[in-house]
């Protein structure tokens, strides 16, 4: 037996994509609420507000399908009875890592200095030996720039690059790979690929990943400059330890149930298929996390194998 998907749009609700007024009742083709024209074709029409970004602009329109996609992940299951562009969503995940790395990418180069400058005798200090950009020079961060051998700059070059290379590559892959778990043979093509582009906006989450992160990198920051008794005791050392690892529980907890929520509402799946995706995509993003952390630390190894030969 058929069912026309006009009719399950109807019976889902229609939303306007600027303000999310509900356009069952209404007639006219623009939204009472806000005044957008809207289409009544329905199923012709996505409805996803980052779709109508020249319309609402790029920075409104991102937050209200973060916030779709996040709080309200069953309405975005809808959207596979419509039209799901494959450009949009791929300039949406896009656009969601690239809101990720900048700050992380601050804060590792900030990480890496730390380890070669903040830490005489440290470990960064032996990968870093053979030559330096930069030298702190006094305890207020005042700096000039030094002239090391070139092997020594070519190293931590090298080093940094792969580092930064990692990370782009963990945001990137992992920001898709909730997709793969919406493969299944007995769905039609074309409304599996929209499952498929539809889990992408879940990854919305990911934007405010620096925010716990640069926390915890506080907290670890005030280890370094004062005692374990000192630092027990400082208050703004727990509120960056607990507003840390709080935030990132949050933050990875909220995409884990909007992705399964996403697939059990537009897959239909059943609940073995829905356990099975709850415990093994983790489980992969964590390999993900585990392997671009062994190509650092790869980069790291041959670092000190290459200079130790050379000295």
């Amino acid at each position: 037996m058929s069912i026309d998907a006009s009719n399950s749009i109807n019976d889902e609700g229609l939303f306007c994509p600027t303000c999310n007024y509900d356009l069952r009742a209404i007639s006219s083709d623009r939204c009472p609420e806000c005044g957008m024209q809207i289409e009544r074709g329905g199923r012709d029409m996505p409805l996803l507000p980052w779709s109508h970004r020249k319309t609402l602009g790029t920075l409104r329109a991102y937050f209200r399908t973060g916030t779709l996609a996040v709080l309200h992940p069953a309405r975005l299951a809808r959207e596979a009875l419509r039209p799901v562009h494959w450009a949009d969503a791929k300039q949406f995940r896009r656009t969601t890592v690239l809101i990720a790395y900048t700050p992380l990418l601050v804060l590792m180069w900030f990480a890496i200095a730390f380890l070669h400058y903040g830490a005489p005798g440290g470990w960064g200090n032996v990968i870093f030996a053979r030559g330096t950009i930069w030298e702190f020079h006094s305890m207020y961060g005042y700096h000039r720039p030094l002239h090391g051998e070139w092997l020594g700059w070519a190293a931590e070059a090298c080093v940094a690059l792969v580092a930064a290379g990692a990370l782009w590559v963990f945001l990137s892959s992992a920001s898709r790979l909730a997709a793969l778990f919406f493969y299944s043979r007995g769905i039609p093509r074309e409304r599996q690929a929209r499952y498929m582009l539809l889990s992408l906006y879940t990854s919305a989450p990911l934007c405010l990943l620096p925010i716990p992160l640069i926390a915890l990198s506080m907290a670890w920051r005030l280890t370094m400059l004062h005692s374990p008794t000192v630092v027990s005791q400082l208050s703004l050392y727990r509120v960056c330890v607990l507003g840390g690892v709080g935030g990132l529980a949050i933050l990875l907890l909220a995409w884990w149930v909007a992705t399964l929520i996403l697939l059990q509402r537009s897959t239909f799946c059943g609940a073995g298929r829905l356990v099975l995706t709850a415990a093994s995509w983790p489980f992969a993003t964590l390999l993900l996390a585990v392997g671009c952390l062994l190509s650092v630390l790869a980069a790291m190894f041959v670092s000190i194998v290459v200079l130790s030969l050379a000295g």
